[in-house]
């Protein structure tokens, strides 16, 4: 059912769209993606049932001939197809382009470089990569290609008829959601070069069911899951596990992950049900300061315990990591200064999120560092709004101290309703901010003084007022308290704003 909502989701996105020099040939819609070289992409393809599906090399239109170098999304949606045969321009697929779709059959022209097939299942050239296994196919028990070193998103999903399969040895990846929901596949054998596991990649199969509630370790030494529920709320990760898996979760609450020297890799893409990170102190890559997970060195913030709520300060580190705080539920978050880079989607999926405090030395924010989930339309003030999971809240306010704008990647608050939002940037920045993307998006520029505490708009003894009178009551001033950028409100703003006030 999540798969068919999203799915209409998507697709009432993809028709608002406007879809430029498109043209059907022979029950086949195609979208010309470079006219300059004359390619073009499958868009819709209309068969019966179960119909072999050919998928050309060329096609012609207006006395022009195209190659058909790319497959769409949801081009063989919900309808059953025998064999697919794959023409030899084909370089690309979307990402949902075998959304919900069923096949008997691959066949690959010989004459492809990206793409192969082997015994009927979809791979890339050489095999390295296994992208679609044809839910249709009746064998009961398969061998992945011995040059497999990725099983990719998705690929074995809903199959009915497999019960046992072999993966060679060699392989590095099984990615997200790679066996979900095989109802028959009963054994699984798991080579021990595997390096990384995806989000729920055995879910709802037989063998997944048959697995002891515990710690799940496989491949290469990776803690993958954690079944059950944890006695005392406390993980324990065995001496000699070297990594925790990018889709590694456990549905109970967890008062304490604790981490062994031997753990040299945390790839979590979210700190899970997690209150804090302990780390054997010989551990050579990692540390902890308060229960959050560093670097050996403090320098980076690693995981932020995901069960964490609220407004939170950053420790003084100098990077934020990919995924550092993805799915928290924090409120607000402070970065202080010292802070110069954000990673990829750092704060991905943080639906709590409405306000962020971006310190002076930042100088990068990576790819959909600030991602929300897709909502349509985005909502109006009070930022938030009600869907069949509850509410989705969007980013009110980025005040960033920065000058100069950080080189941002242009979809870093892809999805956050940055139009509606307000970004406060220094005196005198304003302009610089409105000319840079993906800053040039909010709806509101303003700037404002970072010492002008009592948001009266100017800076002078009423401000040290306020702030002595915030400091002893405890409350959050009305303008910015936080003077020196150090991400508290203390004593040593009140020593900042004197200075400030005698240059």
């Amino acid at each position: 059912m999540k798969r068919l909502i999203l799915f209409l989701l998507l697709t009432v996105c993809a028709a608002m769209s406007h879809v430029s020099h498109a043209f059907e040939v022979d029950g086949k819609s195609y979208e010309i993606i470079n006219e300059s070289e004359k390619c073009v992409k499958l868009t819709r393809c209309s068969y019966s049932m179960y119909d072999d599906v050919t998928i050309p090399d060329e096609v012609s239109f207006n006395d022009e001939v195209y190659k058909v170098t790319a497959i769409g999304d949801f081009v063989f949606y919900v309808r059953p197809v025998g064999t697919l045969t794959i023409g030899k321009n084909v370089a690309s697929f979307d990402g949902y382009a075998f959304y919900v779709a069923t096949f008997k059959h691959f066949e690959v022209s010989p004459e492809n470089a990206w793409f192969a097939s082997l015994d009927g299942v979809l791979y890339t050239s050489g095999y390295k990569r296994l992208i679609h296994y044809p839910a249709l196919k009746e064998d009961k028990v398969f061998t992945a290609a011995a040059a497999t070193e990725e099983i990719m998103r998705e690929a074995f999903v809903e199959v009915p008829n497999l019960e046992k399969v072999i993966l060679p040895e060699g392989l590095k990846i099984i990615a997200d959601d790679a066996f979900l929901d095989c109802s028959h596949l009963a054994e699984i054998i798991i080579p021990s070069t595997v390096e990384d596991f995806g989000y729920n990649p055995f879910f709802w199969t037989p063998w997944y069911k048959s697995l002891p509630d515990g710690p799940l370790y496989g491949g290469n030494h990776v803690l993958w899951f954690y079944k059950g529920t944890p006695e005392g709320g406390v993980i324990d990760v065995a001496e000699g596990c070297l990594s925790v898996a990018t889709g590694f979760e456990c549905y109970s609450k967890v008062e304490t992950m604790r981490l062994p020297k031997s753990v040299t890799k945390v790839n979590m893409r979210s700190g899970n049900n997690l209150m804090y990170f302990e780390v054997d102190p010989e551990n050579p890559v990692y540390s902890t300061f308060e229960g959050m997970l560093l670097s050996k060195d403090g320098s980076r913030m690693e995981r932020f315990p995901g069960g964490r709520t609220g407004q939170f300060v950053v420790p003084e580190v100098r990077a934020i990591a990919p995924y550092a705080f993805a799915q928290s539920a924090l409120s607000r978050v402070t970065l202080p200064k010292g802070v110069e880079s954000i990673g990829d989607r750092a704060f991905y999926y943080c639906r709590d999120l409405s306000r962020i405090d971006l310190p002076a030395t930042l100088t990068s924010i990576g790819e959909k560092a600030f991602e929300m989930p897709i909502v349509t339309p985005l909502p109006a003030a009070p930022r938030r709004v009600r869907s069949s999971n509850g509410y989705y809240y969007y980013i009110n306010d980025v005040y960033c101290r920065a000058v100069t704008p950080p080189v941002t990647a242009t979809n870093a608050f892809y999805n956050c309703g940055t139009s509606g939002a307000t970004l406060h940037v220094p005196v005198g920045s304003a302009e610089a901010y409105r000319a840079a993307a993906p800053w040039d998006g909010f709806g509101k520029i303003v700037e404002i003084d970072f010492a002008d505490v009592d948001g009266d708009g100017v800076v002078n003894g009423a401000d040290v007022t306020a702030l002595y009178g915030a400091l002893l009551d405890g409350v959050e001033p009305a303008g910015i308290g936080d003077v020196d950028g150090d991400g508290v409100v203390s004593g040593a703003d009140i020593t900042a704003l004197y200075n400030r006030l005698l240059q």
